[in-house]
């Protein structure tokens, strides 16, 4: 049966919330991409910026529709808390994440090469323009019009020849 009380003051506010919520998101992602133009910043610096805003928002979101749903802060705050365990937990299961993330930051930091420079990875040969960058993997486009997706660990790791494209 429906209940028209129940979605009027429950699912009504949490579907609002999103919707405010996914044009913030839409709206910040217009500012930072404005900013880092104007800034004359590194696309790849952009879009980490615009992907932590996002993790930003949906983790508010989250916390604010389970409000809405009735969960206590207390049980917002258990919830997070074994959830932060579980990644916990899961880093240190999965090593190679970890070091794909560190390795990821260090080339954000040290800026060897950016979206467009063509590198060479050697000594397997791994070629291609760089065309994404993530928290994981670097993207290559071949000549083939390929893509492989390179662990950010190889690029710290192997001897990386680098071609910009400016």
């Amino acid at each position: 049966m429906f209940n028209m009380t129940y979605f009027l003051q429950v699912v009504l506010p949490a579907l609002i919330a999103i919707v405010i919520g996914v044009i913030v998101g839409c709206v910040l992602a217009s500012l930072i991409s404005k900013f880092g133009k104007r800034r004359e910043l590194d696309p790849s610096h952009i879009h980490l910026l615009k992907l932590i805003v996002r993790w930003l928002i949906i983790i508010v979101l989250v916390i604010v529709v389970a409000g809405i749903f009735g969960m206590g802060v207390q049980s917002i705050w258990i919830s997070l808390a074994a959830f932060i365990a579980m990644m916990v937990v899961s880093f240190f299961a999965a090593w190679s994440i970890l070091s794909n993330l560190l390795a990821f930051l260090i080339i954000m930091v040290m800026g060897p090469f950016r979206i467009g420079d063509k590198v060479v990875v050697m000594p397997e040969n791994i070629a291609g323009e760089i065309i994404d960058i993530n928290l994981i993997y670097h993207k290559l486009k071949t000549e083939e019009d390929g893509v492989i997706l390179v662990p950010n660990i190889t690029f710290i790791t192997k001897f990386v020849l680098v071609s910009s494209k400016k």
